[in-house]
């Protein structure tokens, strides 16, 4: 039978996060992000990679052209994403605006992940189906002065089709 002790080391949990840094970061961040997260146990934190700037990022909608850095943490101290965000925040003076903090499994975490496995995407314009399909006649369309034309006509006898009925 297993002593107390020894269920109790068998028995650690690990608490997985990720932490997404909007901006630019100097070389030193990633040691100073270590040593305020001492705090909390870490047992695993990978280096920061970085996203390419994009002109609105997906994380973080009220800024633009920004690069997002992503760290993957494993905790062995229990903590909220809420509390974590702001202790980091808090002792790095970062903008708490510019930090996100999830959690791998999360929903938002899902949709955003590499869609790779997905099929590459085909036109379509140049299949037989489309190729073949009628020519449309352009005085047919609403933009040309003709198709105009004949749209008001349209109206205008569905108007008077209306009226009739009504009477």
């Amino acid at each position: 039978m297993y002593g107390f002790k020894k269920y109790l080391a068998e028995a650690t949990k690990q608490y997985d996060f990720i932490i997404k840094v909007a901006g630019e970061l100097d070389e030193k961040f990633e040691n100073k992000l270590e040593t305020s997260l001492g705090k909390f146990d870490v047992a695993n934190m990978s280096s920061g990679k970085k996203t390419p700037i994009q002109s609105l990022p997906l994380d973080f909608p009220e800024y633009k052209n920004m690069e997002v850095t992503v760290y993957e943490v494993t905790l062995n101290y229990p903590t909220t994403q809420n509390e974590l965000r702001q202790f980091i925040a808090n002792s790095l003076q970062l903008d708490i605006n510019k930090l996100r903090v999830r959690k791998p499994g999360e929903p938002y975490e899902e949709y955003q992940a590499d869609q790779s496995d997905e099929e590459t995407y085909e036109a379509k314009l140049g299949d037989a189906e489309y190729k073949d399909s009628p020519a449309v006649n352009k005085d047919d369309l609403v933009v040309t002065e003709k198709g105009k034309e004949s749209f008001l006509a349209q109206l205008a006898k569905e108007a008077k089709d209306r009226f009739k009925e009504e009477n």
